[in-house]
């Protein structure tokens, strides 16, 4: 995809008059990726509740720094595009009202609008489908083992055109870190995923180099804290082997479209929203549910 963000990102901080307020970045431990996080300016950001992942608005990860810092930068727009328009008075118009959540946005500086589409879909189709299996409607075919002791599974859900894959591997040090994907190929779709598992490996590793607690109050980052213990990788590999004991679920968008707003100025945001199988996916009391 060919991306303008070396031009429409220039006047993105907020020192040029625009919404983030700063950007890190650093290596991840013993790898050759880089990982930035991009900080929206106060009054764009929400109230404080994560410790596990921090509190940045926007993360990219990239073997290039200047990729990873324009990934953060986008993910930073479309996470102020969520906070403005999931319960504003067009949440409808833009399917906020059959699904609350961020699932199926991308932000994306692009010649033309639609190239957001792209991210959008398949970030849809990936979350719709790991909804989908962990609420028994699909099922997994195992693939090869990948080099580092990287486990990994194919979603068997019916859009041709797309592969989502879901990776795991236990740590030297107990934990299990996991990671998921949508893309054009299996290759495509491990390869993003593996990134996904190395930051959560990362920061999992660094949780407990901390001697932090595992009493954490988001429930999302609980999620990821009890899926990384032996009971939740024990409930995680039952998931695996159990077949669909429900049918499953068309993809049906009900909304594929821009997301207007004062971050066009920076990016196109897109959202492709469809109902998703189950509301327990963002049920704040269920902690056993593959999905943070």
């Amino acid at each position: 995809m060919f991306s303008l963000a070396a031009i429409k990102y220039r006047s993105v901080l907020a020192k040029f008059g625009g919404p983030i307020e700063r950007l890190t970045i650093g290596l991840f431990n013993g790898t050759k990726f880089y990982q930035a996080n991009a900080y929206l300016v106060q009054g764009l950001r929400p109230k404080a509740k994560r410790n596990l992942y921090g509190n940045c608005d926007g993360t990219g990860d990239s073997k290039f720094a200047l990729v990873a810092r324009q990934k953060a930068i986008s993910e930073a727009l479309e996470r102020w595009a969520h906070r403005q328009m999931w319960n504003g008075v067009d949440r409808k118009q833009f399917g906020f009202d059959i699904d609350p959540s961020s699932c199926g946005m991308a932000a994306f500086p692009g010649l033309l609008k639609r190239t957001a589409r792209i991210p959008a879909r398949l970030e849809s189709i990936e979350r719709f489908a790991l909804i989908s299996w962990w609420d028994g409607r699909i099922g997994v075919s195992p693939l090869p083992r990948l080099p580092n002791r990287i486990e990994s599974f194919r979603l068997e859900q019916p859009i041709s055109d797309t592969e989502v894959v879901v990776v795991f591997r236990l740590s030297e040090i107990g934990h299990v870190s996991y990671g998921h994907a949508a893309g054009r190929t299996v290759a495509e779709a491990q390869e993003k995923a593996i990134i996904e598992l190395m930051r959560t490996d990362f920061i999992l590793t660094r949780h407990k180099e901390l001697g932090h607690s595992n009493d954490v109050a988001y429930f999302f980052e609980q999620r990821c804290l009890y899926f990384a213990s032996p009971e939740g990788h024990q409930k995680f590999l039952q998931k695996v082997a159990t077949p669909p004991t429900k049918p499953a679920l068309p993809w049906k968008p009900v909304f594929d479209g821009e997301i207007p707003g004062p971050w066009s100025k920076y990016a196109t945001v897109w959202r492709v929203a469809v109902p998703m199988p189950t509301p327990e996916y963002l049920d704040p009391k269920i902690t056993n549910f593959f999905f943070w």
